[in-house]
């Protein structure tokens, strides 16, 4: 008999540190759970802030309807800051290219070209930087945008075909295979077309109202 209560008492002794351990576990991991969770929120937060003071943004959200879109950094250098704006489906819907010493931001609908490419603010931009030419339309293009395009490998072609300087030529893709640009008049209506194939180092150029101007190798 007094074996049976010993062993009973022990079972009892057992039971009682095992339910003093459970408390003792989920005192110290609940709060732990409440940590985790609450600086998840707090980051969230915090990239929220961050992204609403990149000083584009502003005008990305004025430009472009952003409500059901969200806007992904893919390059952030000392030169320029690179966005991707996706929707619901994680498909590219647009992109901004902010040029930080030119205070200079262009924004690209992936399926209707460049529908923005200005300043956003002159008075911020540091005039030493800011070295402008004006073409015989008398449209002002920045420095940086004349190079780019004077560069490009179907440029000298392209220029043979189109008196290309009463135009204002704009990158509408680049990507790895291809570059797509649009020469436009000084009222904003497109009037030539170029489509250069860099593996085969191909160009067409089409007037856009005439029909194709050349097709070929480029010269």
């Amino acid at each position: 008999m007094r074996t049976m209560l010993l062993t009973i008492a022990g079972v009892i002794l057992l039971a009682g540190g095992g339910i003093t351990y459970a408390t003792q576990v989920n005192e110290k991991t609940t709060p732990v759970e409440e940590t985790n969770t609450s600086e998840h929120e707090r980051q969230n937060k915090d990239n929220v802030k961050d992204q609403n003071e990149y000083q584009e943004f502003k005008t990305i959200d004025e430009i472009v309807d952003t409500t059901e879109l969200n806007k992904e950094i893919v390059e952030d250098n000392k030169n320029k800051r690179i966005t991707l704006l996706t929707d619901e489906h994680n498909q590219v819907q647009f992109k901004s290219i902010y040029v930080k010493s030119k205070n200079r931001l262009k924004i690209i609908e992936v399926d209707g070209g460049v529908i923005f490419n200005q300043v956003l603010d002159k008075k911020d931009v540091n005039q030493e930087d800011k070295t402008e030419d004006i073409y015989q339309d008398g449209i002002e293009r920045d420095e940086e945008e004349i190079s780019e395009v004077h560069s490009l490998e179907e440029y000298t072609t392209l220029a043979n075909h189109v008196d290309i300087a009463n135009f204002d030529t704009q990158i509408v893709e680049d990507n790895p295979y291809k570059r797509v640009m649009v020469l436009n008049e000084k009222d904003g209506n497109t009037t030539f077309k170029s489509i250069y194939l860099k593996h085969k180092n191909f160009i067409k150029v089409i007037d856009l109202h005439d029909g194709l101007v050349y097709k070929g190798t480029v010269q």
